[in-house]
């Protein structure tokens, strides 16, 4: 597995399995200490941003975009720490990571 460098999506990480038994890419957010350290919150708006509230808004914006966030390609695997989601496309996988990037630099949550 392998980070897709430079990252298009950061604050977001994505990462290439598609050559390990799994053959998928994954969408992952889990730096909270820079979340804290930048924004001093783990809440926008009362919206709590964990694992779950992360993935929630991705596939929010997936949809609101043309992504169906319940394509069967598409697997929402997040906890309580860590959003997950992974994909068997790498074209829908950067896309969703390239959007969720996008609103994540307009509210100003890029590093």
């Amino acid at each position: 597995m392998t980070e897709l460098e430079p990252n298009p999506c950061a604050p977001f990480k994505l990462d290439d399995a598609l050559d390990t038994q799994w053959k998928d890419v994954r969408l992952s957010f889990s730096d909270w200490k820079w979340l804290d350290a930048t924004h001093g919150t783990d809440t926008v708006d009362r919206y709590y941003l964990n694992g779950y509230g992360v993935q929630g808004l991705v596939a929010a914006v997936m949809f609101t975009n043309g992504i169906d966030p319940r394509d069967p390609t598409i697997h929402f695997n997040s906890e309580g720490d860590t959003c997950y989601i992974h994909f068997k496309s790498l074209d829908v996988a950067v896309r969703a990571a390239e959007l969720a990037a996008a609103i994540a630099r307009e509210q100003g949550f890029e590093e």
